[in-house]
């Protein structure tokens, strides 16, 4: 089965930019992390996210290039867009107006398409060895009216616009996963009932939101995993700042990388300091200092006081 980008470069110079711009996410808005926005599996704040945001590329002049299905398949499921109301603006508690950057409410668009895709991956003996997956569209503006649910849909084929993602135009959210067909369906591939056969699929620990808020095993697993695979600066894994000398431009650093913005970015200042402090050979005994924080000329101070 072949496999496209959601947006399709109408005369790329080369597969390579074809896939470069069809698979390009939005840059960082943390001024201090080179970490892409809208990652897979966490996100800002170290959220659970289910894809990764993708941005369009220009289009015909003022418009985007539109979404196109990555590959053969069937539609199984429509959401259609929530839009404004003429002479609204986003409200803060709506819950398409999240924003992660800060308290200034910004509206994501809620259009979404799934399409299911089945493969043959090989053969045992003379019976086919099929593979179902599904590939998702979220945040989309437009949905095209010829996209139905129970349509077959073919590679490279028109699904819709991109729509906003934090109040940014041109965007979507993409995700594909592997997730076996739970259904019975009829000869005509109609849904008919559920299949009492196939177990339930959970997420594996790791991931699994509901289980890491009140495992500690496996919220450390998941921490742990977060920590030494998160890509920056063209490198993989956080413990190549953190072994760096100890100061506050590499605490910053790490805060950021760990955290994916400012919050609690002072605080890790202070504690860093006053665990330094503990652990090393450190001989200075003022209960308290202050210290450079490593941005906006900010200090702060460190009660170095141990607790009773």
């Amino acid at each position: 089965m072949l496999i496209s980008p959601p947006f399709l470069l109408p005369d790329p110079p080369s597969e390579e930019t074809l896939l470069e711009e069809g698979l390009k996410q939005p840059g960082s808005r943390e001024a201090t992390t080179s970490a892409p926005e809208g990652n897979y599996p966490l996100s800002q704040l170290l959220m659970w996210h289910t894809g990764i945001h993708l941005s369009a590329p220009n289009g015909k002049a003022p418009k985007k290039l539109p979404v196109s299905a990555i590959a053969d398949g069937t539609v199984i499921f429509i959401q259609n867009q929530r839009f404004f109301l003429p002479g609204t603006s986003a409200q803060k508690g709506d819950g398409q107006t999240y924003n992660p950057f800060g308290d200034k409410p910004s509206w994501c668009d809620n259009g979404m398409v799934i399409i299911e895709h089945t493969t043959d991956i090989g053969a045992s003996g003379n019976t086919p060895t099929k593979v179902t997956y599904y590939s998702y569209y979220y945040h989309m503006g437009n949905i095209h009216p010829c996209c139905t649910v129970g349509k077959k849909i073919y590679r490279k084929e028109e699904i819709g616009t991109p729509g906003k993602i934090y109040g940014n135009d041109g965007q979507l959210e993409m995700g594909s996963h592997y997730w076996g067909d739970p259904t019975l369906r009829d000869s005509h591939g109609k849904i008919i009932d559920l299949n009492p056969k196939i177990k339930p699929k959970i997420w594996f620990p790791r991931f699994d939101p509901s289980i890491i808020h009140v495992n500690s095993y496996n919220a450390c697993d998941s921490g742990g995993f977060c920590w030494v695979s998160k890509p920056h600066s063209g490198e993989i894994n956080i413990n190549r700042v953190a072994d760096r000398p100890f100061f506050s431009n590499e605490i910053g650093r790490v805060s950021v990388l760990v955290n994916g913005g400012n919050f609690g970015y002072f605080s890790r200042q202070a504690y860093a300091q006053y665990i330094a402090r503990l652990l090393s050979d450190d001989t200075e005994t003022a209960k308290k200092k202050t210290f450079d924080s490593a941005r906006n000329n900010i200090n702060i101070e460190v009660d170095f006081t141990i607790p009773q």
